[in-house]
């Protein structure tokens, strides 16, 4: 019973992983167009906006792929 308990745990520990990995590539596919867009904006307001949100995708950008390499630890460690 027990044997069968830890596999279990063990298989909802890598479908957890699988689903978590899946909706980082979905955010990344997302946010893809804006991260590789050439438009630089056509006036000041506009250069503005951009610059504004490239720093707000660098943030978020920047929290997933910590919490990324934590759950891989994680994973590793288990």
């Amino acid at each position: 019973m027990q044997k069968r308990r830890q596999k279990l745990e063990d298989s909802l520990r890598w479908h957890q992983l699988n689903f978590d990995a899946d909706g980082e590539e979905q955010w990344i596919k997302e946010h893809r167009p804006a991260a590789t867009s050439t438009d630089y904006g056509k006036n000041l307001n506009d250069a503005q906006n951009l610059q504004a949100k490239q720093k707000v995708h660098q943030l978020a950008l920047s929290s997933i792929s910590s919490l990324s390499l934590v759950k891989v630890q994680i994973w590793q460690f288990l």
